[in-house]
């Protein structure tokens, strides 16, 4: 786990923050009993987990894309080639929605802003060091331009059908 607890603090604060402004639709089936902790998706997103992650093209439409997900500080971070669609429209305009999930067994949802990080950023390194543990070669190696992609949350949802099922 790469969290320290103040961000173990600051992601459970935004979790309660985003269930406390929830509609009642949301709330009637995420219910309190039904919820992961901070503790608890940051053990289970351990890894790389399969996201769709949704960004916004110049329109104003919606579009998303099934991407490696890397959860690092209590972040998600995505990584595309940085001449992509994909990658113009978060520069263009960062709000982006990233959701994991496993059938009906449990789900995060996440919506927020993309900070753009290219090679030569500051957490450029750091994020690549975690890549090539799991992949065994650069993030760098793959395309000329890879960029990451952090989404900053303003909201993050958590659902479980039996929570007791995700260690802390």
């Amino acid at each position: 786990m790469f969290e320290t607890e103040a961000q173990l603090d600051g992601l459970q604060a935004l979790i309660d923050a985003s269930f406390a402004n929830a509609g009642a639709h949301l709330l009637s089936i995420s219910r309190p009993d039904r919820r992961l902790s901070a503790r608890q998706v940051a053990t289970l997103l351990q890894g790389t987990r399969h996201v769709a992650f949704a960004t916004v093209t110049s329109k104003g439409e919606p579009r998303v894309a099934p991407l490696d997900g890397l959860f690092l500080w209590g972040r998600f971070h995505v990584g595309t080639d940085g001449r992509s669609l994909r990658a113009r429209h978060l520069r263009r305009n960062p709000n982006v929605s990233l959701t994991h999930f496993q059938g009906d067994d449990f789900s995060i949802v996440v919506h927020g802003r993309a900070t753009i990080i290219e090679k030569g950023d500051a957490d450029a390194d750091a994020i690549d060091a975690v890549w090539r543990e799991i992949y065994k070669m650069s993030a760098f190696d793959l395309a000329e331009n890879v960029i990451f992609a952090r989404v900053e949350p303003t909201h993050m949802f958590t659902f479980a059908q039996d929570p007791s099922k995700f260690p802390e």
